[in-house]
């Protein structure tokens, strides 16, 4: 898409508190979770030129055309919204969420799990090759996790930002090379 100079959207989906999930419930059902989301990207995408892909653990990528992107994601958002609770003890889908360690080993309240997206539409003017298109769609990711619960943010193709964000992942790729 980018030697072609294509117009197009990446969303970049990710699990928020997939951990404590995993923690209290088990792999497999965290595994099962992540089965739905799959099925739920794919079943939304149906009928459009796309590309899906799991990135691992938690994240998902699609691949679509720019002017998809937007209601595609509010799709996803809302059917896994709606089918989320089922995956919880009766109890924990009823208060909302679970109680877990948190990462310093605290108990801590987590809600149900939710899904943000963060939706790229890279310059092909600017974006060199696929380790920018992903520099960029990392940071749209960055802003919807910012916002909570199930929720997607566009970053649009500023051309300034995308300047600013390439730059910040040029000089990483050139400080990790020096050593």
């Amino acid at each position: 898409m980018l030697a072609q100079a294509a117009n197009f959207a990446v969303a970049y989906l990710d699990l928020n508190h997939f951990k404590p999930f995993n923690d209290i419930y088990g792999y497999s059902k965290g595994d099962a979770v992540l089965q739905m989301l799959a099925e739920i990207i794919q079943q939304q995408a149906i009928g459009t030129e796309h590309f899906i892909g799991h990135i691992g653990g938690d994240d998902f990528v699609l691949i679509t055309a720019s002017e998809l992107a937007e209601s595609l994601c509010q799709q996803i958002l809302a059917q896994f919204a709606a089918k989320i609770p089922a995956y919880y003890a009766y109890d924990d889908a009823q208060k909302g969420g679970i109680t877990a360690l948190n990462r310093s080993g605290e108990s801590c309240f987590y809600p149900l799990l939710s899904l943000a997206i963060g939706i790229a539409t890279p310059d092909p003017q600017l974006c060199i090759s696929h380790h920018d298109v992903a520099a960029i769609s990392t940071a749209a990711k960055c802003e919807a996790k910012k916002l909570g619960g199930n929720a997607f943010s566009i970053y649009y193709r500023d051309v300034v930002g995308q300047i600013a964000i390439l730059f910040c992942h040029w000089l990483d790729h050139l400080l990790l090379e020096l050593g």
